[in-house]
């Protein structure tokens, strides 16, 4: 439907915002920019907000999720934005598991008040996970009977692995790219920006702009 199309654009726009805030906080202005430009002009991602599939939401709460996970070392009670998040990126893919994993585990290492940020991380990631949870208990438990097959199953043939499992590190990914285009820029700006523009008409040149569904 339309509405589930411009809702997905949203997040996208989104996304893109938050990339371009969380470099201008945590690292620099250009990082932020080159970030958020390059995440734009991905053909992969303008591609995912054309379509509404239940994993595709995920870089608006992972970068979200990350973006809270930083702020919450100076105010513990961003802990609570990045549960919701994890919880909700959970509903949406169960490969999001391990960047939650990661972001409890740092979390754990870096903050003092290391019970209190626990708790508050898991209550609410239980929180912004109990739509799954009621789900599962309302369908004897479908998703994890599945889930545990799957692991279960010897050779497992009929899987293969996608893009979209990784969903959740396009925003990191994109961060890592605007910190290298940036150390590039300050090593040899000419360079820096030759190689910047190759990249734009790269991508672009990869995007159909004119498709009309």
């Amino acid at each position: 439907s339309y509405r589930a199309s411009y809702f997905m654009i949203l997040l996208y726009l989104g996304t893109i915002f938050l990339l371009y805030l969380f470099g201008k906080e945590f690292i620099n202005k250009q990082v932020g920019i080159l970030a958020s430009l390059f995440f734009a002009i991905w053909p992969v991602s303008i591609e995912y907000a054309r379509v509404s599939f239940n994993s595709f939401p995920t870089p608006f709460f992972a970068i979200l999720f990350l973006y809270s996970l930083a702020k919450s070392l100076k105010n513990y009670r961003w802990v609570i934005l990045s549960g919701l998040c994890f919880g909700i990126m959970m509903q949406l893919h169960y490969f999001n598991f391990f960047l939650g994993l990661l972001g409890l585990a740092w979390l754990i290492f870096k903050t003092k008040n290391k019970f209190k940020v626990t708790f508050l991380f898991i209550l609410f990631f239980l929180i912004g996970f109990s739509p799954m949870i009621l789900f599962e208990v309302r369908h004897n438990f479908f998703n994890t009977r599945t889930l545990w097959l799957f692991l279960t199953q010897k050779g497992m043939p009929s899987f293969k692995w996608q893009l979209h499992y990784f969903i959740s590190l396009f925003p990191a990914a994109f961060l890592m790219i605007g910190i290298f285009l940036d150390w590039v820029l300050r090593k040899n700006k000419i360079i820096g920006i030759l190689l910047v523009l190759l990249l734009i008409f790269l991508n672009l040149s990869r995007v159909n702009l004119f498709r009309k569904n």
